[in-house]
């Protein structure tokens, strides 16, 4: 009987020891199947070593631009903590992040309407050049009535018919490099957005935006 008390006792110790001396419990920030995910909303947004807004640029770690997609760590109304493609961590504004599961569109016709809300009869928001060109990435937030809600890349919202969009991932992929091309042409780095052309003459020549590529750049089928 006093054998199966000590063993008892013997058991009882292993077990609280093996209780402290076990793996910690996972920290919230440690990536896995539910971290929370974000799409960047603008071009050229810094990411921060630390939730600092300054100037200095010791703080500077990189750089995202529209559609990267992060992973979500911690996060309050003022500042988000992300994961990058790289698995760098590091800082952002929460206000320049986007849900993630919004429906990535292409608009294809040269002039888009865009009206204040899911009715033709509403009134119609002033377009300029970023809502009025062909090629241009927007996402789809709400649906409603053959209408839908699109968030353009300078920030505003507006109700488009949902028939002068496309999903197709052709379009999508040279649409991203017709992007990266726009701002490298903006940014006066004319031979870094030739190669961003040319691949899309290249890998896309069937798309509706390798016309409007070849408009622009004035390289054709073939990269020539």
């Amino acid at each position: 009987m006093k054998r199966l008390q000590i063993a008892i006792a013997l058991l009882a110790l292993a077990a609280g020891c093996s209780r402290q001396g076990g793996p910690a419990p996972a920290s919230r920030d440690a990536t896995g199947p539910d971290t929370a995910a974000a799409l960047v909303k603008y071009n050229r947004i810094v990411v921060r070593r630390e939730p600092v807004d300054t100037k200095n640029p010791a703080n500077h770690l990189t750089m995202v631009n529209r559609g990267e997609r992060v992973a979500v760590l911690q996060r309050d109304s003022l500042w988000t903590k992300i994961r990058l493609s790289d698995d760098m961590d590091g800082w952002i504004q929460s206000k320049y992040l986007a849900p993630a599961d919004v429906r990535i569109v292409v608009m294809l016709i040269p002039e888009l309407l865009v009206y204040r809300r899911p009715d033709p009869s509403s009134p119609r928001l002033a377009n300029d050049t970023i809502m009025t060109r062909q090629g241009i990435i927007l996402w789809i937030t709400k649906q409603k009535d053959g209408f839908a809600e699109c968030l353009f890349p300078h920030g505003r919202s507006g109700w488009i018919a949902a028939g002068e969009l496309t999903t197709d991932t052709a379009e999508i992929a040279a649409a991203r490099l017709l992007e990266q091309a726009r701002s490298l042409v903006a940014e006066n780095k004319i031979d870094e957005a030739a190669v961003a052309y040319r691949r899309i003459a290249g890998q896309y020549p069937s798309t509706r935006l390798a016309a409007v590529s070849a408009e622009e750049s004035g390289i054709g089928p073939g990269g020539e």
